[in-house]
C-alpha cells in the first residue's frame, strides 16, 4: 500500500510560537493536534521533577529504568510538553486521565498513552534528543520527531536509504544533501515510522515518489509504500501532512495524518 504525505520545510524558527507557554521553546499548532519544545541539560531538570505538580498526571514507573541523568531530564520534560499540550488543547478532560508511562507492550512504537477511563482519548508522540524535548497530541495518528543537525543522521540517511530514494528525496529538500538537509530528512522518516508504527529499519517505510515543485502554500507532495508485513488488523491512514523546522540547529519534523478513519492494509495487499 502507498501513502501520500503533504511535506513542508522552514529553514529557520518555529511554526505558530507559543506566547502562553514561557517554559516552552515554541510549538506547532498542527491540523489534529499541538506540539511543543522545552530545552534541557545534563545537570538541570529546568522544573521538571517526579514531584512537581503536572497539568496531567504522570506514570513515573517508566522513569526507574532510566539512570543516566540526562537522559531521566529528557523523559521528564518531554512528558511535560505532553502534558501541557494536553492541558491546552483538551482541557475538558485533562485532569481526568493520566499519561501511562512508555512501555514496549503498550502500543506499537512503545509510545505513550494519555488514558481516561480506562481508553485512549488523544494520539501522543513524544522525542527527545541533545538537550531538546517535545511531546506531540492529536486526535489523528502521529509521530514527533527531533534531532540535531549532525553528520550522524546524514550519515543514516546514506546507509538507510537506497540511491533511488535519496533521489526522490532531494526533490523535496532540495540539493545538495548536505548536514542539515539530511537531519531534516530523518527526522521527517522518524516522524513517519512513528505515526504508521513501522520500524526504522529492515522491512521500513520506502519513498517511492516526490513532487518537484511546491503547492501554492509551499507543501511538496512525497509518495510512501508501507511495509508488506503489518498484519490485516493494522489500519493506517492513506495521508499525512508533516511540517519540518530547523530550529536552533536542530531539525524538528511534527506528523499528523489527514484522515481519521484509514484503511486496512491486509485487505490492500491480499487484493
Amino acid at each position: 500500500m502507498e501513502m501520500q504525505v503533504s511535506c513542508r520545510i522552514k529553514s529557520t524558527g518555529t511554526s505558530g510560537r507559543l506566547s502562553c507557554e514561557p517554559q516552552m521553546l515554541g510549538g506547532f499548532q498542527v491540523r489534529t493536534g499541538l506540539m511543543l519544545l522545552k530545552a534541557v541539560d545534563g545537570n538541570s531538570d529546568y522544573g521538571v521533577s517526579p514531584r512537581q505538580q503536572l497539568p496531567v498526571a504522570v506514570d513515573y514507573s517508566g522513569l526507574a529504568r532510566i539512570q543516566h541523568p540526562r537522559r531521566r531530564n529528557e523523559w521528564l520534560a518531554g512528558r511535560l510538553c505532553l502534558s501541557r499540550a494536553i492541558s491546552l488543547g483538551w482541557s475538558e478532560v485533562a485532569t481526568k486521565g493520566v499519561i501511562v508511562a512508555e512501555e514496549l507492550g503498550n502500543t506499537q512504537g512503545g509510545r505513550p498513552r494519555f488514558i481516561v477511563e480506562s481508553k485512549d482519548r488523544v494520539y501522543l508522540s513524544v522525542s527527545h534528543s541533545d538537550g531538546f524535548a517535545g511531546g506531540l497530541v492529536s486526535e489523528c495518528r502521529c509521530g514527533l520527531d527531533i534531532e540535531p543537525i549532525s553528520y550522524g543522521a546524514l550519515r543514516a540517511v546514506k546507509a538507510v536509504f537506497e540511491d533511488a530514494e535519496l533521489e526522490l528525496l532531494g526533490k523535496t529538500f532540495g540539493e545538495p544533501l548536505n548536514c542539515w538537509r539530511g537531519t531534516a530528512m530523518w527526522t521527517l522518516y522518524e516522524a513517519l515510522s512513528k505515526a504508521v508504527g513501522a520500524p526504522v529499519l529492515g522491512r521500513r517505510l520506502r519513498i517511492v515518489a516526490a513532487s518537484k515543485d511546491p503547492s501554492a502554500d509551499g507543501r511538496r507532495q512525497i509518495r510512501i509504500a508501507t511495509p508488506s508485513q503489518f498484519e490485516a488488523k493494522h489500519r493506517v491512514p492513506a495521508g499525512f501532512e508533516s511540517e519540518t523546522t530547523i530550529y536552533n540547529n536542530v531539525a524538528v519534523s511534527v506528523v499528523t495524518t489527514v484522515d481519521q478513519e484509514g484503511l486496512e492494509i491486509g485487505k490492500e495487499l491480499n487484493q
